[in-house]
């Protein structure tokens, strides 16, 4: 995607547009905006398909083993930095609609189908505060720390992978609302630098916006 954005910037000042960046967003001029546009959508869906395949979650609690946990969740980790890292490039060199798929991807991004309603009873309002650091201790360190207790672990039973899988789900999704919110603060802390003279042509804040309104 850096040599990607290095062609587009590169292709738009041929086109005669020397001005770009984080509070002037550009389109290249066709046919080189559709050529563009397509590479986007080949690269979003190799990019986000691959998290899926490496680094997802079985849909099935039985499926899931508490071990593969740690490298799970430092993959999904690693897709949300460089998500992030790439959206706020393209904002930055004002790439319009590298930004806008980027954006996309982030905020619809999920480790696994998720429902609050499916959060089991011993977890009950200790999942927003739970972290990608779980999945570096042994599970009985977990359970330590969760406050999980003897009569827990006798009502869980064989059904203790429920619980496990959850926990990952959790730390994932915490991380990644954790990222986007600091990249949205970037956002709009670029947006906020031009003061009076913020315009409608600001990519900062077309996305930023786009974030709070659950628009991308």
């Amino acid at each position: 995607m850096y040599s990607l954005g290095n062609w587009w910037a590169q292709r738009l000042e041929e086109q005669g547009v020397l001005r770009h960046g984080s509070n002037e967003m550009e389109l290249l001029r066709p046919p080189l905006q559709g050529a563009y546009e397509e590479t986007l959508s080949d690269f979003v869906s190799g990019w986000d398909s691959a998290r899926r395949v490496l680094a997802g979650f079985p849909d099935r609690s039985d499926k899931f083993e508490w071990w593969n946990a740690k490298n799970r969740l430092k993959l999904n980790a690693v897709h949300v930095n460089q998500t992030c890292l790439m959206l706020l490039r393209a904002v930055a060199r004002g790439d319009q609609a590298g930004a806008e798929w980027l954006a996309d991807v982030i905020s619809k991004w999920s480790p696994a189908a998720w429902s609050y309603d499916q959060e089991p009873f011993e977890v009950r309002l200790k999942s927003n505060f739970i972290t990608i650091e779980m999945g570096n201790h042994e599970w009985m360190t977990v359970e330590q720390l969760l406050g999980l207790d003897v009569e827990d672990r006798q009502f869980l039973g064989n059904n203790i992978s429920v619980v496990q899988r959850h926990i990952c789900l959790s730390a994932a999704r915490n991380y990644w609302r954790d990222v986007r919110l600091l990249s949205l603060e970037i956002l709009l802390s670029w947006a906020a630098s031009e003061g009076s003279q913020l315009g409608e042509r600001s990519l900062a804040l077309h996305i930023a916006t786009g974030f709070l309104a659950g628009r991308n």
